[in-house]
């Protein structure tokens, strides 16, 4: 085989592997792109109050290794037209931050949620979530944090106020409480039990609060 052919086998074996690395880098560019797409997908479905800051993390991030500008920005700016999101900054985007993150105050079965409910012919509006026991009704502390307050509500029981820092808990319609104002508490501390009310009622009612104004504790705790 003279030096010609040769030569003419080596620019046909570089030739393919230039091709197969360029479509190899097409591939996982159009893999990422789809990834991308399915996240803004599942962001605009659950319509969740961090899912701005999500976008924009994406519009930074994506810019590994391929220009944004030219593979990603009409996904992103699709994304921005048609979320339409909330100017509240929850915290549990905190989670993914390395943040705390908190556990159940009871386990059990959630029969009310938040929000609006009917109450007979009234529409009620429920500021946290109400729990029903599914073995022994304690309470516990969903992190580590400060009892702020605790009231009497006579046949509604006790309500006991955690301050955790960003947020605050509300446990309500205890019978029994098993900590005191100004007590620190521990992440899966008892806070109190539920025992029985004079109306019957056996539930935990818990809230979340943000700057004294009730969120949804389903968007900080997965029950």
């Amino acid at each position: 085989m003279n030096i010609k052919n040769l030569n003419k086998i080596f620019r046909i074996n570089t030739q393919f592997y230039k091709d197969r690395r360029f479509y190899e880098k097409q591939i996982k560019r159009m893999i990422i792109i789809l990834i991308i797409i399915i996240i803004i997908l599942i962001l605009k479905r659950i319509n969740s109050n961090f899912s701005n800051n999500v976008i924009r993390i994406i519009d930074k991030g994506v810019n590994y290794k391929f220009e944004i500008k030219k593979d990603g920005k009409k996904i992103i700016d699709f994304a921005k037209n048609k979320i339409k999101i909330p100017d509240k900054i929850v915290t549990v985007f905190n989670s993914f931050q390395g943040k705390e993150e908190y556990i159940v105050p009871m386990e059990g079965k959630i029969y009310k949620y938040f929000g609006e409910g009917k109450q007979v012919k009234n529409k009620v509006f429920n500021n946290g979530i109400d729990i029903i026991p599914a073995s022994e009704g304690v309470a516990y502390s969903i992190g580590d944090g400060t009892v702020s307050d605790i009231e009497d509500k006579n046949s509604l029981g006790y309500f006991v106020t955690v301050d955790y820092g960003e947020i605050s808990a509300v446990y309500g319609q205890m019978k029994e409480v098993h900590v005191e104002k100004g007590d620190k508490v521990a992440k899966g501390q008892k806070i109190g039990s539920l025992g029985n009310l004079k109306e019957g009622n056996r539930y935990l009612h818990f809230e979340i609060r943000v700057k004294g104004e009730p969120v949804n504790p389903e968007e900080y705790i997965n029950f």
